[in-house]
């Protein structure tokens, strides 16, 4: 019977210095918190500005997750690489590795960013957006494009930053951040300094002063604690790299577009359904964020475990994992539930829309234990090598349960917006099922890495 926490299993030994799965766990979790936070906070701040502006930005903000999830391909990579070679002790090949992550993820990003920027008003069309929402949208993509290479280089150091255990450094980065963002947006918006811009023009704005902001202190401390590094860019590592990385980036890619085209679905029932549903996520993703972190920190804990050849306490901290991550969801989900009024009165006072998002987030319960079973696989099966398995489950699961039952339920059943959740319901459980059930075939181990 293994113990909630055992830290014979839970930390590894680096540089004189203890990494631990609680150690890792608790800063990320926190960054994680800001970042939501900012959210939560924007969101309140463009409510009290206009309607259209909270839906434009929410909606213009899931093509940006998209473009931060596909780039994530070359942070997952070099992590798994690094993590793996730091457990071998293979210090060059960390170093390579790291270097040549940030020449693929500098020059991905600006792609990335270029094809966002020119084609942001044909993706808000996409999204069914129309009128006076749509405008704004684009406007806000246009300037989030041109900055999201400052976005994804911070995200790449800052998760290079976590691997190395200084977990605490990129939480500061984050809070830091998106505290300077909030502030920004705060004053542009309600300080009488718009200029000649719009409100989601100065929200975008001010996100990309901020991201500079958090870049250059995660760098500036990139170099302080001397994190193995060496500019270079090594073909067959680079492949490597993309190699790993890119069925993890993905299958978040999958997940997330899948995530906007559902969204799509309830776009033409007004603005109030797209101000439920934000202000609904905005509240239950503070519970998966838990679930989200530890299997972050358990995945590197895993690499190190791996490359040391010690399969025994990989399957070990695999079961603690996903105790610690399920028994904290559950408890977290229910304080949630039972908080509910409180909560959404933050955002709104509307009783249509309050009456609408309680129904939401009753249902969102029974989404958060199969979500925290994900989390803690999807990181377990990318440390381990097997990249594949949560690629081919997240698109399968996805588009098959997701979206299908999304569109039988949102808008054949006319259910609308519960329908959504409960389509998340299916996807959530049948990949729990699918990771449950390949995990215990033991073929994970197999991987090359």
């Amino acid at each position: 019977m293994i113990k909630l926490y055992d830290r014979s299993i839970s930390t590894f030994r680096e540089n004189g210095k203890t990494i631990g799965l609680i150690g890792l766990t608790i800063p990320l979790l926190l960054e994680n918190i800001f970042v939501l936070l900012y959210g939560t906070v924007s969101t309140l701040i463009l409510s009290g500005y206009a309607d259209a502006a909270v839906s434009a930005a929410g909606v213009a903000q899931q093509v940006i997750n998209i473009a931060v999830a596909a780039l994530n391909m070359v942070s997952k990579g070099t992590v798994i690489i690094s993590s793996i070679a730091l457990g071998a002790k293979n210090l060059p090949k960390v170093r390579a590795a790291a270097g040549t992550g940030l020449v693929l993820a500098i020059g991905i990003s600006a792609l990335i960013g270029l094809g966002i920027c020119g084609g942001a008003a044909p993706l808000m069309r996409l999204m069914n957006l129309k009128g006076e929402v749509h405008g704004l949208a684009a406007d806000y993509l246009r300037i989030a494009g041109l900055a999201f290479p400052l976005t994804a280089t911070m995200s790449y150091v800052n998760n290079l930053l976590i691997c190395h255990g200084y977990s605490r450094i990129s939480m500061l980065s984050g809070i830091v951040s998106n505290v300077l963002n909030l502030l920004l947006c705060y004053i542009a918006l309600y300080g009488g300094v718009l200029l000649s811009v719009s409100g989601v023009q100065a929200v975008a704005l001010c996100g990309a002063a901020a991201q500079l902001a958090g870049l250059l202190l995660s760098g500036f401390f990139f170099v302080r604690k001397r994190c193995p590094f060496r500019f270079c860019f090594q073909g067959r590592l680079g492949w490597d790299i993309l190699r790993l990385g890119a069925p993890a980036g993905m299958s978040i890619v999958s997940y997330t577009f899948s995530q906007m085209v559902t969204t799509g679905f309830i776009t033409g029932l007004g603005i109030a359904v797209i101000n439920t549903k934000l202000y609904v996520t905005n509240i239950v993703t503070y519970t998966s964020r838990i679930s989200y972190s530890l299997g972050n920190a358990g995945g590197i804990l895993m690499g190190r475990h791996r490359g040391a050849q010690r399969l025994d306490l990989v399957k070990r901290l695999y079961r603690q994992d996903l105790l610690l991550a399920l028994l904290c969801n559950g408890t977290v989900s229910l304080l949630v539930l039972a908080l509910h009024t409180p909560l959404l009165s933050i955002f709104t006072h509307d009783p249509e829309i309050l009456s609408a998002a309680a129904k939401i987030m009753a249902i969102d319960f029974f989404v958060e234990l199969p979500r925290a079973v994900n989390h803690v696989s999807e990181n377990s099966f990318n440390a381990n090598g097997d990249v594949k398995t949560p690629l081919v489950t997240s698109i399968a699961s996805g588009w098959g349960c997701n979206v299908l039952f999304s569109w039988l339920l949102a808008v054949v059943l006319g259910w609308g917006l519960p329908g959504i959740w409960v389509a998340s319901i299916l996807d959530e459980s049948f990949k729990a099922t699918a990771y449950l059930l390949r995990w215990k075939s033991g073929k994970w181990q197999n991987a090359r890495v």
